[in-house]
């Protein structure tokens, strides 16, 4: 794990914005952990958000796009955090947009929020995790639905490296080969198990083995090949 991820990792932990317990996914899993980055918002935290975000979509992604966008509701403030670090320490002009969860009929009407898509938009999606894909491919079939932009990349703070709900593969090779999108992945949950495992973290050893056993039993069940 490097030093940028391991400063994420360290935020994630410090914020609970990574717990540990038992919680129920958007998907119907059950699951021993969660990732709610809804959990980071103070301004250090979303600086810091921003900062990793950007980062690995200028290294990954490149430099040539127009809007990155976050789904409804966590993604939207992980899509302006990054357009200000990707400004801020890179240079890079990019808007934001995001969805709305239901199409508004007077004032600024519409199912986007921020900048405007069509054909020409070239987009980075944004969100917190990836388990199913299932946000992921609301958002494409919206895109291809009603704007028809080209989505270029797509950067998640987690990668929880779990099958998708039709396949064997992982959640985020079903999407890359689905839509062609290439997705990169700030921390990847197998390897935050090993080092949580083995490595305390501001004095706390956050996984024992018990819990290492949870863990382990439900990437067994769930988990990608």
């Amino acid at each position: 794990m490097n030093t940028s991820a391991r400063q994420m990792l360290k935020l994630l932990l410090e914020s609970q914005a990574l717990k540990f317990g038992q919680f129920t996914l958007k998907s119907g899993r059950q699951s021993p952990y969660f990732v709610n980055l809804g959990d980071l918002c103070s301004g250090s935290d979303l600086t810091i958000l921003g900062e990793a975000y950007a980062e690995v979509i200028e290294e990954a992604v490149g430099t040539e796009f127009d809007v990155v966008f976050g789904p409804a509701y966590k993604g939207i403030p992980i899509a302006v955090a990054a357009c200000e670090a990707l400004w801020r320490r890179h240079g890079i002009a990019a808007s934001y947009a995001a969805d709305r969860k239901e199409e508004k009929d007077h004032g600024d009407c519409g199912l986007i929020v921020g900048a405007a898509l069509g054909a020409d938009t070239r987009v980075v999606y944004v969100d917190d995790v990836i388990s199913a894909g299932t946000s992921m491919r609301n958002t494409m079939h919206l895109f291809n639905t009603n704007f028809g932009c080209k989505v270029i990349g797509a950067v998640v703070a987690v990668d929880r490296q779990e099958r998708g709900t039709s396949s064997p593969v992982s959640a985020v090779q079903e999407v890359e080969r689905t839509y062609g999108v290439h997705v990169h992945a700030i921390l990847r949950m197998r390897e935050v198990v090993e080092y949580l495992h083995a490595t305390d973290v501001g004095g706390t050893r956050y996984i024992d083995d018990r819990l290492r056993d949870d863990i382990d039993a439900y990437l067994r069940r769930y988990g990608s090949e």
